[in-house]
């Protein structure tokens, strides 16, 4: 069965670092990988709805201001096969992601296979 919500334990921190802070608000950004490793059938299917990726999945975060795309990639080979447009919700709370190949690029979900993980980078505090 597919995972419809991921978890913390979905998250593997790729690099992460500080910047900005004296008279400004100190920001993180951090590149992630989200896969399931433990998933023998169905994958993860997130994206179309706020929460689908909370900010809570990624460490020390607990809010986003920004985000990449999302990368899609064959874990075995590290070939991208995919890529969709994320962005934070109004509240920074979670991503949402579009697939340009939609209607007015519309929310989307995403499925992620058991073969394959995927890359963003945040930014955020």
């Amino acid at each position: 069965m597919a995972l419809t919500t991921l978890i913390p334990a979905n998250v593997t921190v790729v690099s992460s670092y500080y910047f900005g802070g004296g008279s400004g608000k100190k920001r993180k950004q951090m590149t992630a990988t989200i896969n399931d490793l433990l998933a023998t059938s169905g994958g993860a299917i997130v994206g179309a709805n706020p929460g689908d990726i909370p900010v809570s999945i990624f460490p020390g975060f607990s809010k986003i201001d920004s985000c990449s795309s999302l990368n899609i990639f064959t874990t075995a080979t590290g070939l991208t096969v995919r890529v969709y447009s994320a962005v934070p919700d109004l509240l920074g709370t979670s991503i949402l992601l579009s697939d340009s190949g939609q209607t007015a690029g519309a929310i989307a979900d995403v499925t992620i296979a058991t073969t394959e993980s995927a890359q963003i980078t945040i930014v955020g505090y």
